[in-house]
């Protein structure tokens, strides 16, 4: 795609997308050339072996750029301007945490501005979504590509709403069954760790999607939060939800964040939303974050 206008001008693009190509007009005094944004994933179920099932999330992350002739990627992020970055392409010092390794193989300079929809430790897979737009980004400088890529706009334009296993899309229409999946941010945030090895079975979880057997697979997030340990907050978090009618909930991990995930019918979610609140409350935690979706494609 060539770029014949200024991106931030163009009225066809979605919101955030030329807000961000309009902050990174004024913060670097020309217009971006290569626009990515990526949503954010959530696991799912894992079965030990590295297989999982993940969902795409509304949230993710908008990265900008322009190629640079003098091989210095420079960084500034949407929500902190005038805070810049400047990494050599292809030297791992200075590079800062927040961009995770999305300038790992980068072989030509660029500047790039990042937005993210919701920071990291959410629930919502954000470094991840960053990582991503920024190395695409890079990709596209250096191959000369210029144009936007919504990533998250391109995969719900397919019109089927799904899980992922690898590359095989299983379809997961949580509107048709009158359900969402709700990420619990208790605003937990603790040392990174690795997400820690489950055992679920993704055949079992896969036949009873198929079949629209919501009760089972929703019985295998909470058997999956039950095999593993969490803290505090995230055991509250799952109780709670699962005694207002949510029919499965489990603990996830998200970098330094320790939310918990819920399927949730419609007609259970205020219920829900009041008896997490409460709970918190009650235990003299702060309020949790409740973030209400369906997969995209």
């Amino acid at each position: 795609m060539t770029v014949d206008v200024d991106l931030a001008d163009r009225l066809d693009l979605a919101p955030e997308l030329r807000m961000a190509c309009y902050s990174f007009r004024e913060e670097f005094g020309n217009p971006p050339t290569v626009v990515w944004r990526v949503p954010g994933t959530v696991t799912l179920l894992a079965d030990g072996t590295g297989a999982r099932m993940t969902v795409a999330t509304p949230w993710g992350a908008i990265a900008v750029a322009v190629p640079r002739s003098d091989g210095v990627i420079e960084l500034v992020q949407m929500e902190r301007p005038g805070q810049r970055s400047e990494v050599r392409a292809g030297s791992a010092d200075d590079v800062p945490a927040w961009v995770g390794h999305g300038l790992t193989g980068a072989r030509t300079g660029a500047s790039i501005l990042v937005s993210t929809e919701l920071p990291a430790g959410t629930g919502v897979g954000a470094t991840a979504a960053v990582e991503t737009a920024v190395r695409h980004c890079l990709g596209d400088c250096a191959a000369g590509k210029t144009g936007v890529t919504d990533a998250a706009r391109a995969s719900s334009a397919l019109g089927v709403p799904s899980a992922a296993l690898g590359n095989w899309r299983l379809p997961l229409d949580l509107d048709s069954a009158e359900l969402r999946l709700v990420v619990i941010d208790t605003r937990i945030r603790s040392s990174a760790v690795s997400a820690q090895r489950e055992y679920s079975s993704l055949d079992t979880a896969t036949a009873a999607i198929a079949v629209g057997d919501m009760e089972t697979f929703g019985g295998l997030l909470t058997a999956a939060h039950r095999a593993r340990p969490c803290n505090r907050a995230q055991e509250l978090a799952v109780a709670a939800a699962l005694r207002a009618g949510a029919i499965g909930a489990r603990s996830i991990t998200d970098g330094p964040g320790r939310p918990a995930l819920a399927l949730v019918p419609v007609n259970a979610l205020p219920a829900v939303r009041a008896e997490v609140a409460s709970t918190f409350a009650r235990y003299s935690l702060r309020g949790p974050r409740l973030l209400t979706f369906t997969p995209a494609g």
